[in-house]
């Protein structure tokens, strides 16, 4: 369930003891299963973050798999790995600040993805209203370009 964070981990071992420790077993997972990603991400974060070992990017993404497993949408494109950074900078987009605790993740709107795709003249092959989609999609389409 968590493979794309164990993949974007540099500290696997780290992060191989919390994944499988009881915060993120099946039966806890539940406790979510009413919340939104950002409540879901402020939690994990509380959890799991550890400066230089488990970062953003793995929060990020333990919050997405959590959400795609409880069928909860994330309504926004979170721009935090590199592949999204670049993605958003060829389509000229400038990330919005979104606060979520005390974190500040930088964000772009499906709508101004789908926007940009048509203004550069990219053809763009995802229908979803779902952020995470939208930022998986993103990673793997910038590394097709030059």
């Amino acid at each position: 369930m968590f493979q794309e964070a164990y993949s974007h981990s540099r500290r696997k071992g780290a992060l191989k003891k919390l994944l499988i420790g009881p915060a993120l077993q099946e039966a806890a997972l539940q406790q979510y299963a009413n919340q939104s990603f950002e409540d879901i991400f402020h939690h994990i974060y509380t959890l799991c973050y550890v400066p230089k070992t488990i970062g953003l990017l793995c929060i990020y993404d333990i919050s997405a798999a959590i959400c795609r497993h409880l069928a909860i949408d994330i309504d926004r494109i979170f721009i935090i790995g590199k592949g999204p950074q670049r993605a958003v900078r060829l389509l000229s987009l400038t990330p919005k600040n979104h606060a979520i605790g005390d974190i500040t993740l930088k964000y772009v709107t499906i709508k101004d993805v789908v926007a940009a795709f048509q203004k550069h003249g990219y053809t763009l092959d995802l229908s979803t209203k779902n952020g995470d989609e939208f930022e998986s999609y993103l990673c793997k389409w910038q590394k097709n370009i030059k």
